[in-house]
Parts: C-alpha cells; structure tokens; sequence
C-alpha cells in the first residue's frame, strides 16, 4: 500500500502506525471496491437463497439438487435421499390381501386380463402379477384360453 502511496508506514519495535494519505472519505477510495463488494453481497445473498431452496425442497431428489445446482447434466434420482424414501413410501405396494381382495371382487363380474385388472385396481402391474400368481398357487384362479384371469368356483 506503501507503494502505491496510500499509506505511509512508520515501523517501531513494538507499535505499528499508519497514516492514510488520502482521505477516507474521498469517493476514489472508498468506491475503488465497492463494486466487488456489492458484487460478493450478491453472490451470498444467492448461496444463502439456494441453500434455503434445498433445504426446503421436499419433491426433488436431494442428489439431483446438488447435481444440478454444480451444473451437472445427466441426473437422476438416488433413491436413497429422504425424498426418494418419502417418494418411495407413497408408492409402496399396497398389502397383498388388499390387491387379493380387490381381484377376486373384479373376477367375480368376469373374466379379466392382467393389464385390465391392474388399469382398474390403479395399482403396478408387477404387484398385480405377483397376487395373481398366488392366486394361481392357491387355485383361487385359472387361466382361460384367451389368457385371462377367471375365478376358479364359477
């Protein structure tokens, strides 16, 4: 700072004084940096806003979120994150005796293919197929030979 003369330096053993050789109130000075330090306040103020998004994000992965915040591309959810749990508890399959219930009750009106079952029921194809098979194992059910589902007592 010496060097660009705005101080002057007087070193002594033990104390250290420095004496501004502009004044601190001139605009030259004091606005030299302003700009930057505007521009840090910014940049703060927007770390400070994406945390706080982050933080209260419940319906984005928390990996995606930070991947993308990092400018990442090919994201995809975890599955391992408290939203992906969350995600995953909302769409766990429903209990088996529930799904087997509900399908008996539909064979009950006639015969019925897999896909036609799980589009009424609203439930994944895969747990339906899973019931049906037990259902099979159980002779609950058979299989017509148009490859539908019908009850086994009618």
């Amino acid at each position: 700072m010496e060097n660009n003369q705005i101080i002057t330096l007087n070193l002594a053993k033990t104390d250290a004084q420095i004496t501004f050789i502009q004044p601190r109130e001139d605009d030259k000075t004091i606005n030299r940096i302003a700009n930057i330090i505007e521009q840090q306040n910014k940049l703060k103020q927007q770390q400070v806003k994406s945390m706080l998004d982050y933080v209260e994000n419940d319906s984005v992965c928390k990996s995606m979120q930070l991947l993308a915040y990092f400018g990442e591309k090919d994201i995809k959810p975890c599955g391992i994150c408290s939203v992906c749990v969350s995600a995953e508890k909302k769409n766990k399959p429903q209990d088996i005796n529930t799904i087997k219930k509900r399908i008996v009750e539909l064979l009950e009106n006639g015969d019925l293919s897999s896909r036609v079952i799980s589009t009424t029921l609203k439930c994944p194809e895969k747990d339906i197929k899973t019931v049906l098979k037990l259902l099979l194992e159980h002779n609950m059910i058979t299989i017509t030979q148009t490859n539908t589902y019908k009850l086994s007592h009618k």
